[in-house]
């Protein structure tokens, strides 16, 4: 257990107090949700990247690919060509991706305020979120099209999350 919990004595009558690692993955949290919701909004507000700006991206994806190619990175080449798919499909839905991203952000925000005054609620949501995450790019994308690396990636960092945030449920729910 968390060693702020373990020192607090519920016997004497007095309150937990907040545990430290819920408060560093908090602030962690909120930072990453909190740009995710930012870069929705002023990619909203900008609007769709210009033809141009688009080709720079296409142009930069390529000569990083000609680079992996040389190296003989195969499995890299392949992550590289799917997540061009993606960023495809992100440019050709460029305003319902951003409002999903910026939903779905919002949802883990939400979920880490409810979890910092103490609701357990804030826990369950900050799962869903995590889910909905790695998700939404289906919405957009083939399944076949996302990168296997992304997936697990981002499943390991959400997990690292949800277990940093589950040792802090006794605090919850006291």
């Amino acid at each position: 257990m968390d060693e702020n919990i373990q020192n607090s004595s519920l016997e004497n009558g007095k309150k937990m107090k907040q545990p430290k690692s819920l408060l560093i993955t908090a602030i962690l949290s909120i930072l990453s949700t909190g740009i995710t919701i930012l870069a929705g909004l002023q990619a909203l507000s900008g609007g769709k990247p210009s033809e141009e700006e688009i080709m720079k991206s296409r142009l930069q994806m390529a000569q990083s690919l000609e680079q992996i190619q040389q190296y003989k990175m195969d499995y890299l080449e392949e992550v590289m060509r799917k997540l061009q798919i993606m960023m495809d499909a992100m440019y050709n839905n460029f305003v319902a991706y951003s409002l999903v991203a910026a939903f779905v952000a919002s949802i883990g925000l939400t979920g880490v305020i409810l979890m910092l005054i103490r609701k357990e609620l804030g826990f369950h949501l900050y799962i869903v979120y995590s889910f909905l995450y790695v998700g939404q790019s289906y919405l957009f994308v083939s399944p076949s099209d996302v990168s296997l690396f992304y997936v697990i990636s981002n499943f390991i960092f959400s997990g690292i999350f949800i277990y940093f945030y589950s040792r802090s449920i006794s605090w919850f729910r006291n």
